[in-house]
């Protein structure tokens, strides 16, 4: 069968083929050539965002964010010296206190 005959299947091409996956330690699969990997391997979107990041979103300086957490406008999860603000956090302050 050629790819543009009428006789037969015409679904698929003549070299079309289903193949089952071949699991890579249930994380990803090769098929018909393929890498493929599911959603649930891809990691989530990035959730918690450093001073310097926020600030850069909020078109805010650092300092600024540095104050606004001191004050408790804003609230993030400090590590040892290290300070992540969640993204519902910058949403909720963008929302409710810029907007």
């Amino acid at each position: 069968m050629h790819r543009g005959s009428t006789d037969g299947d015409e679904s698929q091409p003549e070299d079309a083929r289903v193949v089952e996956p071949k699991s890579v330690s249930g994380a990803a699969a090769v098929i018909d050539g393929h890498l493929v990997i599911p959603a649930a391997a891809v990691p989530p979107a990035k959730q918690l965002f450093t001073v310097r990041d926020c600030a850069a979103m909020i078109a805010l300086s650092e300092k600024t964010i540095l104050r606004l957490l001191k004050r408790g406008k804003l609230r993030c999860i400090t590590s040892v010296r290290h300070k992540r603000i969640p993204a519902a956090e910058i949403a909720r302050f963008i929302r409710e206190d810029l907007g």
